[in-house]
């Protein structure tokens, strides 16, 4: 919790240019977050301080 009473959440999310296979042996350049697509879910509440690195 913050000072004011909002709740800070803090995401870590690392983006990658690089290929993926999208069918065998047919590869796709493609942004990958935290090495998938799609990326990770945030969630949050209105009123929430977020954070992400």
């Amino acid at each position: 919790m913050l000072p004011d009473g909002r709740r800070l959440r803090e995401f870590d999310i690392v983006a990658e240019d690089k290929e993926v296979e999208i069918a065998p042996g047919l590869l796709f350049p493609a942004w990958t977050f935290n090495g998938r697509i799609p990326g990770p879910t945030i969630r949050v509440t209105e009123g929430d301080k977020i954070r992400i690195r």
